[in-house]
């Protein structure tokens, strides 16, 4: 009989398991050391805003994370890694899934540079993640030393 009990537990917890899901793990293109090199000299162009999206803290970090905006792929971002985008000036809308959903409104303009940390905190399977918007003085240093550059192939990247 105990043994029967066991078993039921077993079957029960498996079946409880089996229904929770990951989000499909889309990886982003690494960008080339000259892609890399140059999106590190911060540039910003005239008629572009340029927005860098980063994942720079060990939580998470073995897992892509897709990222979008406006509900368009930008593409998957691993741990360590970052987007450098340049878009047009207007809303946008960026989100993530993983445990939990996370989303950012923001407003860009030309000309400017924004930062937003993809944050992660512990979380059931892949944690929880948190779009924050930080200022250049926090980000570009982590971005230097922490982070690689992966490309988008439906957003424009910046380039030389």
């Amino acid at each position: 009989m105990r043994f029967l009990q066991k078993i039921c537990v077993f079957l029960a917890a498996l079946a409880i398991t089996g229904c929770v899901s990951v989000p499909p793990q889309i990886q982003g293109t690494k960008a080339t050391s000259k892609q890399d090199s140059y999106a590190k000299t911060f540039p910003k162009r005239a008629d572009k805003a340029t927005v860098y999206i980063y994942r720079a803290n060990y939580v998470g970090k073995i897992f892509f994370l897709t990222v979008s905006a406006n509900d368009i792929q930008v593409g998957g971002i691993p741990g360590y890694g970052f987007f450098a985008l340049e878009l047009p000036s207007g809303s946008y809308t960026l989100k993530t899934k993983a445990d939990k959903d996370a989303e950012l409104k923001i407003d860009v303009a030309a000309g400017n540079s924004y930062y937003i940390w993809l944050d992660m905190s512990f979380g059931m399977l892949m944690g929880n993640p948190d779009f924050r918007i930080v200022n250049e003085k926090e980000a570009q240093p982590v971005i230097l030393d922490e982070c690689s550059m992966v490309t988008s192939s439906t957003f424009p990247n910046v380039a030389p």
